[in-house]
């Protein structure tokens, strides 16, 4: 593995249970009515991750999501409806795999790069380091969100877990 160039300032994980509603979610549900509940997931839990980390200025945040499908909720309604032999692309506009980083993207006013890898989380450690250590080596990124989805081993319920990365010369300073 390459060396890191990169330091994780912080890790935090939110159940989708725990998701409370905010001016800046409730705005960008208005404008985005088809997307999938776990979308907001992901939106709720990089907004708590910059709140509680004083980053204000987002322009040159990147994210990093990590998912092998795409939304739960979504991908259960698209196959209850194709069992019906009645469902149309135009309903679910949201059900790719990086649907739910585009709506963080958008709630959080990233503007940095961005990727969907559809891969397991496990398998993706590799291509997260490489990732990082380029788009913030390079400077195209000042901090990167990391994110991925699953449930909840003991209740079943969805969770968002993301971290923050910044530069290590950062930390150096």
């Amino acid at each position: 593995m390459p060396y890191e160039q990169f330091h994780t300032l912080c890790t935090s994980r939110l159940l989708l249970s725990e998701v409370t509603p905010t001016p800046r979610l409730n705005a960008a549900k208005r404008e985005l009515r088809y997307a999938d509940p776990s979308s907001w997931l992901l939106s709720a839990a990089a907004s708590d991750l910059l709140d509680s980390n004083n980053i204000a200025l987002r322009r040159d945040i990147g994210i990093i999501h990590v998912a092998q499908n795409g939304p739960q909720q979504a991908m259960e309604k698209i196959a209850t409806l194709a069992v019906r032999r009645r469902s149309s692309p135009l309903k679910f506009p949201a059900a790719a795999p990086s649907a739910s980083a585009a709506v963080a993207c958008m709630v959080c006013q990233l503007r940095g790069p961005s990727l969907t890898l559809t891969m397991s989380w496990v398998h993706s450690k590799q291509v997260i380091a490489s990732l990082c250590n380029n788009w913030l080596g390079c400077r195209l990124a000042s901090f990167v969100i990391v994110s991925h989805e699953g449930n909840d081993h003991n209740t079943g319920e969805p969770y968002c877990e993301v971290q923050l990365n910044q530069p290590r010369t950062a930390v150096l300073q």
